[in-house]
């Protein structure tokens, strides 16, 4: 699997160069062992600089308890629809990461 290893080189390059990583999570999303191991990758080294986005209820037990000790949003209601009040907190969410790695506020 040469293009997983391409994927997590890409990662880690973006991650350290000070980007972000959004990661819609999905019942689909889960069952790929690649795409847990990628989200562990960066969560493990770079646990401030990832966002996990739930798009279905997946559990916490399939991912690495670093990844769902972060911060996450949840787009879904309890019958499945998205809740769009809650996009409207990611947005506010991933403005927050950005802003706060750019080192523009000041403390008081």
């Amino acid at each position: 699997m040469e293009w997983a290893k391409e994927i997590e080189s890409g990662l880690k390059n973006i991650v350290e160069h000070g980007g972000y990583l959004v990661a819609f999570i999905s019942r689909a999303s889960v069952k790929s062992t690649v795409v847990r191991q990628e989200l562990e990758f960066v969560a493990a080294r770079y646990p401030g600089q990832i966002l996990p986005v739930l798009l279905d209820d997946v559990g916490t037990a399939l991912f690495d308890s670093k990844l769902f000790a972060l911060h996450q949003i949840r787009l879904f209601q309890a019958d499945g629809r998205v809740d769009e009040n809650r996009v409207d907190d990611l947005i506010i969410q991933i403005y927050y990461m950005v802003d706060k790695g750019s080192g523009s506020q000041q403390a008081a």
